[in-house]
């Protein structure tokens, strides 16, 4: 399990992973396990009680993870205490890369239809996805003071899009030239996106399985928070 995390102003931690795994044979990683331990104590009891549901969620982890429900995932959750999980149902980068390729073959001169057209793409549904799943990392961490850890499976892709949209929408000092900077050499460029692949400059520039707009998808996320709070400092 690759291992960051991020404190924020209240004392909760925003960590980043590859996917959690149990052993070798199905037996418990205790590795890992004792790392999920490690996240929750860094809080050092400043998490708050909730009450959900008539029960106490005191110091309770949400495991956020990126994709698709899989009851694998919940199988191992069941082995970390005090934690909760959730996942957000992303597309995977095969997905993003049909979705961006229709996209830009949409012409919205020679389309009458091209708002719906566009629709139909499902491009801006994916940034609203991204969106939507950096801002539940950022109610559990600012309002409800709850440690988060986010993974995909190998932490690459869809974990540094999470992270640093979440991180530039708690932190203005993300929101400037060197802010930005330092959250793209840490959470995308030191954890390895694999920028060559990813962006077709890599030995096999054209291979279906590599390829993806995955920085791409990112930026016009900031984009879009931009437009949409063009008052925000």
């Amino acid at each position: 399990m690759l291992h960051s995390q991020i404190r924020h102003s209240n004392g909760a931690i925003i960590a980043r992973a590859s996917r959690p795994e149990v052993g070798w044979l199905s037996r418990r990683s205790k590795e890992d396990e004792n790392m999920i331990q490690v996240i929750i104590n860094a809080c050092n009891g400043t998490l708050t009680t909730n009450y959900i549901h008539g029960e106490t969620n005191s110091n309770r982890l949400l495991i956020l993870h990126a994709g698709r429900h899989d009851a694998a995932i919940e199988n191992y959750a069941k082995y970390y205490t005090d934690r909760d999980v959730q996942f957000m149902d992303l597309p995977d980068i095969h997905a993003i890369s049909r979705s961006a390729r229709m996209f830009l073959a949409t012409n919205p001169a020679q389309c009458e239809n091209w708002f719906s057209q566009l629709t139909s793409k499902q491009w801006l549904h994916n940034l609203s996805l991204l969106i939507t799943a950096a801002s539940r990392v950022v109610a559990n961490v600012d309002q409800h003071n709850r440690p988060v850890l986010v993974h995909c499976s190998d932490g690459r892709d869809h974990t540094p899009q999470i992270i640093t949209l979440a991180e530039i929408m708690l932190d203005s000092y993300y929101r400037t030239i060197n802010g930005f900077q330092i959250l793209v050499q840490r959470e995308w460029i030191q954890f390895g996106h694999k920028f060559g692949d990813r962006c077709g400059h890599g030995v096999d520039p054209n291979d279906p399985n590599e390829r993806s707009p995955v920085f791409l998808q990112w930026l016009d996320c900031i984009y879009q928070l931009m437009m949409q709070n063009q008052t925000a400092s």
